[in-house]
């Protein structure tokens, strides 16, 4: 909040040239509707939008722990013990994400799965578990 209202009128002008721009947008179309149709309205109504400069993506940043992190809470409305493992991996569309994201569908997926498996032989934990492998970037 305190880079927010830091922030000149000149600042906020250079975010919004540099981000929002035609070429720096998605536009979604869903439902039940005319392709031929919604073409001739985007061209009609996005058509004239001039493009901004070329975002070039942000360099991706290795992760580095330098310490095992712990964090410990009880919850009295979900009284449901929860334990969560993280681990830095890979960063997103790396190449190395594709498999360990089917790593983690392999190992939490499923009636019979590795983790179901293993919590299944201590009675106090509930069968029920999953593995996300991802990168936030």
């Amino acid at each position: 909040m305190a880079d927010l209202q830091a922030a000149s009128l000149a600042d906020v002008h250079a975010f919004f040239t540099k981000w929002y721009g035609p070429n720096n947008a998605t536009l979604v179309i869903a439902g039940d509707f005319d392709q031929l149709q919604a073409k001739t309205w985007i061209e009609k109504y996005f058509g004239e939008l001039p493009s901004r400069d070329p975002v070039s993506a942000l360099p991706t940043e290795a992760v580095h722990l330098d310490t095992t992190k712990r964090y410990y809470r009880e919850d009295n409305f979900a009284p449901s013990p929860e334990l969560t493992i993280v681990f830095p991996v890979a960063e997103r569309f790396n190449e190395d994400s594709y498999p360990l994201r089917f790593l983690g569908r392999l190992l939490s997926q499923g009636k019979n799965h590795r983790f179901i498996r293993l919590l299944s032989k201590n009675e106090k934990w509930r069968p029920q578990s999953t593995a996300i492998i991802m990168a936030v970037n």
